[in-house]
């Protein structure tokens, strides 16, 4: 471990309390050299100069200050690192005696150490207090030479020279002063530095030497501890070998008695007789022995435990000795070392070191003497114990073999027979629970088949009702529509005949072609998107039945804006429409399908829910089942422990009543054991008693001498005490004398002052002189009257437990001689007591045997008894679970039939309200068709009518032309110019007007382009607003081409009446070119408008088609996606639930955690408050430090005083 260097820390002594008063006592003589002259500038520059040094110099001795302060930082952290050490090395520590005298020496140390610091402390304080008083001289310094300054500034050359020379000798004087104080601090700083090394050397000698005796003390328990290990294996060793030779001989005497035994009875005469007796002699005999084993080893026990008690005993009653002798002996060195380190800790160190060596020396004397006697006196008692216990137990020991032999026959026998019944009663019981199960599983096979076929009857009952009634309801629906539809056909029909006779044969011709073109377009286009629709109302419907309302929507908005097209179509073309009857044929074969469809959907989820049901109910069966089978297997298992806890008792019961009878034969033989054993206890325990009369006494004698010697400790005190009072009165007399001092008008002259401080200074020397003196006379009477107490213990130990050993074994050997004796009479009348005891023993076993066979047959009889009961609580509670799951059962049945009912009910209801929503829906839109209709018949009258209106006034035209032309012909040719001229005119506004919708035709055809796109963009995305808007964009694309085909049309038709005319007027040739000219640019320019109409119809049809298939993937990818999405949510949520095991684990691991801790805080808030705790001492001690400063301020304020009081004075 690195060394820092360690700061001065020391308390202010009383040499550096009195530097201080007696410097300004130097400056007080005259320098008696003559000065030279100077000029003021030189002056300043030298006193500047002085200054700036002064400061360099003050710099250096901060910044060696705060280096003091680091090393001493430093230094506590590695006094904090070695506390630690020891407290583990304390806590090491094994013995009891040595850790307390380590810890002692241990917390002196550390005292001492504390005390170092504290008096550092003190001294780094008053180096700081001195060099603050420095500071403060300098600045009294620079404000002289100020002072000096503006004194030479504001006096010119008319200055003195006795001036210049008084501040000559006032400079020359602050220098002096300046360097004595300097040369004081440098040696003080040099002292306190060399006193800091040597006493970092002491410390790690110290150190050293304390790890020193650490290890010496370790080795020596290890050696101990070692030592204690072989004489323990020693003595279990000898004691091992002892028994055995015991054993032998006791087992040759017994054999040799029984041989003098069998030749004393042997009598020729009567063989028989006696073969007899000696049989029944053998049987009793075993019977005894099997007794006797049990009785030797019940005695075995007994000893053996009395042994170990009287180790224990032994034991606690040397550490009973020893421990108060060495508490004793610890607690005085405790105190007496204590005393020494308050006084000085180096000499207490040195002082308990020897101590402790020499007690330690005296204790192993005192341990080592005690142990050997009291291990002699226990080997002596043990091996008198193990032959008298050997004696009596050998002689038993065959006697006991042959019984034990007995009585394993006999339990052989018994166990025989227990297993027989048992295996007969599990036989038994096995067949029994078979044929209940095989009932049970039979009554329920039928019920279950029961309940199957009425539940099968309800739901056929169910599917005929609701057949019946959809196809009831399909029927009727399918006539009102077959009705509707024909009216509205006949009403068609009758509106197109009408138009068709008003148009003319030619206009028929040239359009039927077209129209049937794009009627069978727009046939096939209903047809497909029809069959797309139905698909897709059947994939729906086959989904989810939530969607039928939206779906049922969509259709009608499609058929309604297909009505629309027809209707749009039909006021356009006012053309035959024969594939009316196809259309409603299509109509009323996909309302089929779809009927079909939701019949097959309907039958499909009967058949499903009908198999979940089943497969319930086959669970059901097999839970009821399972639960039947556990429980009868439960309580097969609690019969069988029944069983086996009665067989067990009875067993238990005659083992209790064999185990009696040889309770009340140990008994016989125990009982003198025990009196002698229990004459022995008290004899011992007589003789510890008087031991620890005699130990007390001379605890007592060694208490009242320690009692003696803390009384001179509390006169020490009590002296220590009053020289500290005369002290504080010494000190408050001074501070007194300071206070008068430190009023100006009340100090006459410094000469009182210094006679007070020399005065003080020899008496504090005189009392510290005769304080020391009196301590050394004091701690070597101590030490003398130590050594003298322990001469006079140690004597007193050592002659008392002569005596007492002494003593024990007469006593002892009297008592073994009586108890040898008592053994004998005892063996007598055991051996007396063994042929009654035989005897007793036989008939004893007779009423056994008679007892166990009432016991088995009374355990049969109530064993059959709660057989009985327990089938008849098992069927009873069988019949019970039965029912339970019956009405279970039913109750399920009811709830689910009555949930199929009202969904069948629920879904009934929304199929009859979506079926009133389309008949509702249908009518109208009949109504929509049938006000069209009325429309249009109303239109095509007024056509007609205006048609006619047309010919009449054409004629009447024609006419009156005719009539012109006959009359005016010549009149009229200028006109006739005139109106050639109109006519090219008009045709020139028409031709522009051709022009202007051929653009516009070019601007349809760019929007088409860019519906195009945007139908492109709409096939990429799914679906959208925006469909809406294309097809809005769209029906306004083909209004405005209808209305252009209709402003053709008319221009036609005017074309052609005005052909006519002028065909009328004037058979020349220009007109009628003129006319069949724009005849054929019309028909050209109609062609290829119509031609354009079909391929913007067919990119139509192609772009919806593309759009439906977009839908139908769309849809099939959403459909995958979800599935897919199903997928994912089962993973994840089998990913929640071990994520959710797993933080349940990391929840037991954080509960673990946290009460660890718990256990750091708890230990933690320990060392907070240690932590507290020194913290409070530091606040103390750091009081003591600003109450010293604080004195010392007065101290230097009062010296400042006295130094400018006597500057004034020289002045």
């Amino acid at each position: 471990m690195t060394k820092a260097p360690v700061p001065s820390a020391r308390t202010p002594t009383a040499s550096s309390t009195r530097a201080t008063p007696t410097a300004p006592a130097r400056s007080s003589p005259v320098n008696s050299t003559t000065p030279v002259k100077r000029p003021a500038s030189e002056i300043v520059a030298k006193l500047r100069e002085e200054l700036k040094d002064l400061k360099e110099k003050n710099d250096q001795i901060q910044q060696a200050l705060e280096t003091s302060k680091q090393s001493l930082q430093e230094k506590e952290v590695e006094l904090s690192t070695l506390k630690s050490r020891l407290v583990d090395l304390e806590e090491k520590a094994v013995p009891p005696t040595p850790t307390s005298q380590l810890d002692d020496d241990s917390s002196q140390k550390s005292e001492g150490d504390l005390t170092s610091l504290n008096e550092k402390d003190e001294e780094i304080l008053q180096l700081q207090k001195e060099l603050a008083e420095l500071t403060k001289e300098c600045q009294s310094v620079q404000e002289a030479r100020e002072h000096a300054i503006a004194q030479l500034e504001e006096q010119t050359s008319g200055q003195t020279d006795q001036h210049q020379l008084d501040l000559d000798q006032q400079k020359e004087d602050l220098e002096s002063r300046w360097r004595d104080n300097m040369e004081k601090l440098r040696d003080k700083l040099e002292l306190e530095k060399q006193a800091l090394k040597d006493e970092i050397s002491s410390k790690e000698s110290d150190i050293s030497r304390l790890n020193k005796d650490i290890d010496a003390l370790r080795d020596n328990i290890k050696e101990m501890h070692e030592a204690h290990q072989v004489r323990l294996t020693e003595f279990s060793n000898q004691l091992n070998e002892q028994h055995a030779r015991k054993l032998e001989t006791l087992k040759m005497e017994h054999e040799t008695q029984l041989k003098q035994l069998e030749e004393s009875a042997h009598v020729p005469d009567n063989t028989d007789n006696l073969q007899e007796q000696i049989a029944d002699l053998e049987i009793k005999i075993r019977d005894e022995k099997t007794s006797f084993d049990q009785i030797l080893e019940q005695e075995r026990a007994t000893h053996q435990l009395a042994m170990d008690q009287l180790h224990v005993d032994h034991e606690q009653q040397i550490a009973m000795a020893t421990t108060p002798l060495q508490d004793e002996i610890s607690q005085l060195t405790r105190d007496y070392q204590d005393m020494r380190t308050k006084v000085e800790l180096d000499q207490a160190e040195l002082l308990a070191a020897s101590r402790q060596a020499a007690e330690e020396e005296a204790k192993e004397k005192v341990r080592k003497e005690l142990e050997a006697k009291y291990i002699a006196e226990h080997d002596a008692t043990l091996q008198v114990l193990k032959q008298e216990h050997e004696q009596a137990m050998a002689s038993l020991t065959l006697e006991l073999q042959q019984l034990k032999d007995d009585m394993q026959s006999l339990e052989t026998k018994h166990e025989q027979v227990l297993a027989e019944a048992g295996a007969a009663y599990d036989s038994r019981l096995k067949e029994q629970v078979e044929t209940e199960r095989q009932a049970l599983s039979t009554e329920h096979d039928a019920q279950v088949q029961s309940l199957q076929e009425q539940h099968q009857l309800a739901i056929d009952e169910l599917t005929l009702a609701l057949t019946k009634a959809h196809e009831s309801r399909l029927q009727q629906l399918k006539a009102d529509h077959e009705e509707r539809v024909t009216g509205l056909q006949s009403s068609h029909q009758r509106a197109l005949d009408d138009v068709q006779v008003t148009f003319s044969t030619s206009v028929r011709h040239e359009t039927e072609s077209k129209l049937l073109v794009e009627f069978d377009q727009k046939r096939a286009q209903l047809q497909a998107g029809h069959q797309q629709a139905v698909e897709q109302l059947q994939q729906h419907h086959r989904d989810q039945l939530e969607r039928l309302e939206l779906e049922l929507a969509d259709e009608k908005e499609k058929h309604s804006l297909t009505l629309q097209q027809l209707n749009d179509k039909d006021q356009d073309d006012k053309a035959d429409r024969p594939s009316e009857e196809d259309i409603r044929q299509q109509m009323t074969h996909a309302l089929g399908q779809i009927h079909a469809a939701e019949l097959d959907r309907l039958h499909l989820e009967h058949a499903a829910k009908e198999k979940e049901l089943t497969a319930q109910l086959k669970e059901q069966h097999a839970e009821a089942v399972d639960k039947l089978t556990a429980q009868l297997e439960q309580k097969m298992a609690t019969l069988k422990d029944q069983h086996q806890s009665a067989v067990e008792h009875m067993v238990e019961q005659h083992q209790q009543q064999q185990d009696s009878l040889a309770l009340q034969q140990e008994q016989n033989l125990t009982s003198a054991i025990d009196a002698s054993r229990a004459s022995l206890a008290q004899e011992h325990a007589q003789e510890l008693s008087q031991l620890e009369a005699s130990y007390q006494d001379t605890v007592q004698v060694l208490e009242a001498q320690v009692q003696q010697h803390v009384k001179d400790i509390q006169a020490l005190h009590d002296q220590a005490e009053q020289h500290d009072q005369a002290m504080d009165t010494l000190k408050q007399a001074h501070q007194h004398a300071l206070d008068e001092l430190a009023h100006p008008q009340d100090i006459t002259s410094s000469s009182a002052y210094v006679a007070l401080a020399a005065s003080q200074s020899e008496e504090k020397a005189a009392m510290e002189k005769a304080h020391q003196e009196e301590f050394a006379a004091l701690k070597q009477a101590h030490e003398l009257t130590l050594q003298q107490i322990q001469q006079d213990v140690r004597h007193d130990l050592e002659t008392s437990l002569a005596e007492q050993y002494e003593q024990q074994m007469n006593e002892m050997v009297t008592s073994h001689n009586d108890k040898v004796l008592q053994f004998e009479t005892a063996i007598q009348g055991l051996e007396t007591s063994n042929s009654r005891l035989q005897q007793d023993h036989s008939q004893a076993l007779s009423t056994l045997e008679q007892d166990y066979q009432q016991k088995l047959q009374s355990v049969e009889a109530k064993r059959e008894a709660e057989y009985a009961r327990l089938k008849e609580d098992i069927e009873a509670d069988v019949q019970q679970d039965t029912d339970q799951a019956w009405k279970a059962l039913n109750q399920d049945h009811a709830t689910k039939t009555k949930q199929l009912e009202q969904d069948h009910q629920s879904a009934m209801d929304q199929l009859k309200e979506t079926y009133h929503q389309e008949i509702e829906q249908l009518q109208s839109q009949l109504s929509f068709v049938q006000t069209t209709t009325d429309q249009l018949k109303i239109k095509s009258q007024r056509l007609h009518s205006e048609h006619q209106l047309a010919i009449q006034t054409l004629k009447a035209h024609q006419q009156q032309l005719w009539d012109q032309l006959s009359k005016n012909q010549q009149d009229h040719e200028d006109e006739y110019l005139e109106k050639i001229q109109q006519l090219k005119q008009s045709l020139a506004v028409d031709q522009e007007q051709l022009d202007k919708q051929a653009a516009e035709l070019q601007q349809w055809h760019v929007t088409l382009t860019t519906l195009q796109s945007k139908l492109g963009l709409v096939s990429e995305k799914e679906g959208g607003p925006e469909d809406k808007d294309f097809q809005e964009q769209l029906t306004k694309a083909d209004l405005d081409l209808r209305d252009q085909d209709q402003l053709l049309q008319t221009s036609r038709e005017q074309l052609a009446r005005v052909s006519q005319d002028d065909g009328i007027e004037s058979k020349d040739g220009p007109l009628s070119d003129l006319a069949g000219q724009h005849d054929k640019e019309l028909s050209l320019l109609r062609s290829q408008f119509q031609q354009l109409l079909e391929i913007k119809d067919m990119e139509l049809q192609e772009l919806s088609r593309r759009l439906n298939s977009m839908a139908s993937s769309q849809k099939s990818d959403l459909s995958a996606q979800q599935h897919q999405h199903q997928l994912e949510l089962g993973q994840l949520k089998k990913d929640v639930q071990e994520w959710e095991d797993k933080l349940k684990s990391k929840d037991m691991e954080l509960r673990w955690l946290e009460s660890d801790a718990e256990n750091y805080e708890v230990k933690l808030k320990e060392q907070e408050d240690q932590l507290k705790t020194m913290h409070q001492e530091n606040v103390t001690l750091h009081s003591q430090l600003t109450e010293y400063q604080e004195e010392n301020e007065t101290m230097i304020k009062l010296i400042h005083q006295l130094q400018s009081e006597l500057h004034h004075l020289q002045t």
